[in-house]
């Protein structure tokens, strides 16, 4: 019922105001199955409506939703189900939305390990892994740590994917990284891969059409 409640945003407020995050999370956390992901999927649903991030504090304040998040997806995600971990990485992206739940991601995961195993996971929570590095990168002084961090192959090589959503989320979180290292006026190694520019040169190419510049 949570689940169906939260994509609607006359519901929302009221929900969060009678403690669902509570619930929600503690099920997310120690529940399996269809249980997990309901739970999760009523989170990001809640997340994505950026106007209610600071009742998550006030209505809430007990609860550390970012923090069970990162616990959770932080862990073995082979022992989840993909629609769980593509809720669960919903859930923490949307939240990533708002810089104060962004700086947490960061303060609780200095290492991002959240992301390192999002290579290896199905094309869904690939794409919402992806979505959190956008969101994460485009707060430009988090994006100075996180550029240390990021998988920059795996990047590169969502330059090229089948979905067109994925390539230009790819493309915005280079261009956030990048935006982020001009203020230091050069580019750290990490960031320079041997494929990145070919592949740009590529999506580019792809994208051009006759007598458009």
């Amino acid at each position: 019922a949570c689940a169906l409640l939260s994509a609607n945003a006359e519901h929302a407020l009221p929900m969060i105001k009678s403690d669902c995050l509570e619930c929600m999370t503690a099920i997310a956390g120690a529940s399996e199955g269809i249980a997990r992901q309901h739970a999760l999927f009523a989170l990001a649903n809640l997340a994505a409506q950026i106007w209610l991030h600071e009742a998550f504090g006030k209505c809430s304040p007990g609860v550390a939703v970012v923090a069970s998040l990162v616990s959770l997806l932080g862990g073995e995600l082979g022992e989840m189900e993909p629609m769980a971990c593509r809720q669960g990485f919903r859930a923490l992206s949307n939240l990533a939305l708002t810089a104060p739940h962004a700086c947490e991601v960061l303060s609780l995961d200095p290492e991002l390990r959240v992301l390192a195993q999002v290579p290896g996971m199905p094309m869904e929570v690939q794409q919402q892994g992806l979505r959190l590095i956008v969101n994460l990168t485009s707060v430009k002084d988090l994006a100075l740590q996180v550029v240390s961090k990021v998988d920059v192959p795996f990047l590169c090589t969502l330059l090229s994917a089948k979905d067109e959503a994925m390539q230009q989320d790819a493309v915005r979180a280079f261009c956030n990284l990048f935006d982020a290292c001009s203020v230091e006026k050069q580019l750290p190694p990490s960031l320079v891969s041997a494929e990145m520019i070919p592949r740009l040169v590529a999506l580019v190419r792809s994208r051009s059409r006759p007598g458009v510049q």
